[in-house]
């Protein structure tokens, strides 16, 4: 992406990468995709719905229980949101890019104590 992240221990920039689910069909070769994607220093999954149920669910729930702990998991809160513009919904659910960003930094900061 153009914007990019700043490591808050070093200060040098952090690469970003955009993965699809369509990445890892068929669905049988997820995990080997996932795990070659959680190499990375900060993982955040970005679910188009609600985590109840969802893909995100299943892969924090699999890579957890082996010890990944990099990772966060974005999505829809299971609430009303009022009408309004795309932009105006994904800042309700905190879905902005400045709020994936913040998710990112937050994973940075936690291996970092």
């Amino acid at each position: 992406s153009n914007d990019s992240i700043t490591d808050p221990i070093s200060g040098e920039a952090i690469k970003d990468n955009i993965f699809g689910l369509s990445d890892a069909l068929p669905l049988q070769y997820m995990e080997e995709a996932v795990r070659g994607i959680l190499i990375g220093d900060a993982v955040v999954f970005v679910e188009d719905g609600i985590v109840t149920g969802g893909i995100s669910e299943y892969i924090a729930s699999v890579y957890g229980k082996r010890g990944f702990s990099n990772f966060a998991i974005k999505a829809f809160p299971e609430k009303y949101y009022s009408q309004g513009s795309r932009n105006d919904v994904l800042v309700q659910a905190g879905l902005t890019p400045e709020d994936l960003k913040s998710a990112a930094l937050k994973i940075l900061e936690n291996f970092s104590k």
